[in-house]
């Protein structure tokens, strides 16, 4: 899915149309980021904004990018090594900001945990291919550079500013109703009851929160959010637990898959995701993987939750 979301990407982006996908949940036209002597079309893919599709590749790339530089088979190497160099330059191609920052957070992050809980592993060579894809990804993504320092630098009409008024109604929505929250989906038309000069979109509609966790907390209460980070909290330590793990193939899962885990909560942070986003159900499903993989070994090659 990430070859096949990345090649309708690039298609988008060449062509300049969204091909009417909208069946299997793409857009209907081209999304355009205006600005004053120009405009960027932004890849979408499947997704119907280019930002869900930076989140998809946000969870999914650093899984490809690990495997493509360590993996003992060379099918499998060179099938993950392609997709993630179409991945990341369709990741370009979204102009999603808050996608480049999770993608650049979570290099350190798979690093880290790659040599943290390292037993033995041979890594020759893989500096070497991890030199190469860098050069592909960055020869690729080169002719789009100035729309990049467009994206980077120039005034985009107050959409990255606004996030902040946005997150200052959302807690005063949450503090009004700390317990239930406004209920599930109703944020929006909510949000004149929390502040009389609300940000708008284009049609005079109130804007949603950037914020996916600012969300669930005006959702549905600051207890849901309590009891979602909590999950999240178990993920991340079976994810951890599960690095240092003496099977090769399953740790170097869990080192993509935590890697990608925290992308997406990252990202998440500057995004509309409320609960039933389909960005859902692959963090859910990333975060099963993690829990999945430990619990499916063998009780004699267990790694403690807390790992010395």
């Amino acid at each position: 899915m990430v070859m096949i979301n990345g090649v309708m990407g690039i298609l988008e982006y060449v062509t300049n149309t969204s091909f009417g996908l909208v069946f299997l949940g793409g857009r209907e036209d081209i999304l355009v980021q205006p600005y004053e002597f120009t405009r960027i079309s932004r890849a979408t893919g499947l997704f119907s904004h280019a930002n869900g599709l930076a989140l998809y590749f946000n969870g999914l790339l650093p899984v490809l990018l690990l495997w493509g530089l360590v993996s003992r088979r060379p099918g499998m190497r060179i099938l993950c090594s392609l997709s993630f160099v179409v991945g990341f330059v369709t990741l370009m191609l979204t102009y999603s900001r808050g996608g480049w920052l999770a993608f650049a957070l979570s290099i350190p992050v798979l690093a880290f945990c790659y040599f943290c809980g390292k037993r033995g592993d041979s890594n020759r060579g893989s500096f070497g291919r991890l030199m190469i894809l860098g050069i592909i990804a960055i020869v690729l993504a080169a002719p789009f550079f100035s729309d990049i320092m467009t994206r980077l630098t120039k005034d985009d009409y107050g959409a990255a500013i606004s996030r902040i008024p946005l997150a200052m109604t959302a807690l005063r929505s949450i503090t009004e109703r700390p317990v239930t929250g406004v209920g599930l989906g109703n944020y929006q038309p909510a949000v004149a009851f929390s502040d009389p000069d609300p940000v708008v979109d284009e049609f005079g509609y109130a804007l949603g929160v950037h914020n996916m966790f600012l969300l669930i907390a005006a959702e549905v209460g600051v207890p849901a959010l309590l009891l979602f980070l909590w999950i999240s909290v178990l993920f991340v330590k079976h994810g951890l637990a599960t690095i240092f793990l003496p099977d090769g193939e399953r740790r170097l899962l869990a080192v993509g898959i935590l890697s990608g885990l925290t992308a997406m909560y990252v990202h998440t942070m500057f995004e509309n995701i409320f609960l039933g986003h389909e960005i859902w159900v692959i963090l859910s499903f990333l975060g099963g993987c993690l829990v999945g993989l430990r619990e499916i070994e063998p009780a004699r090659l267990r790694a403690p939750l807390r790992p010395a």
